[in-house]
């Protein structure tokens, strides 16, 4: 996740734990293993973290990947925080993955 969107996310008054500021480098197991203990939705745009639920069984309180490679850092904010005021209850526990146009909310 990029700085300026943990900041707009911030001033929105969502409790944002990112990564870069404390851990930068830990795994991702470990990266999902904190946001499981503090039973937090974790908000990413590794794909490796789909093959640690899908292949790797990974339990997780709720996973949101964001794939928005064309849009600009600003636009990418936006559209997240549109997409967790809209669907924040349906986020969690499930799997989801965001695109420009939609969104695919997976339940465990």
């Amino acid at each position: 996740m990029e700085n300026r969107i943990v900041v707009l996310l911030r001033n929105e008054s969502y409790a944002v734990r990112y990564i870069a500021e404390f851990a930068s480098g830990t795994t991702d197991e470990n990266v999902l293993a904190e946001a499981v203990d503090a039973a937090e939705l974790l908000l990413t745009a590794d794909k490796d973290f789909g093959e640690l639920h899908f292949h790797q069984g990974l339990a997780h309180q709720g996973v949101l990947l964001y794939r928005l490679p064309k849009l600009t850092t600003a636009e990418k904010g936006e559209l997240i925080l549109r997409t967790l005021r809209t669907y924040e209850t349906e986020l969690t526990g499930s799997f989801s993955v965001l695109a420009p146009t939609k969104i695919r909310i997976r339940k465990r």
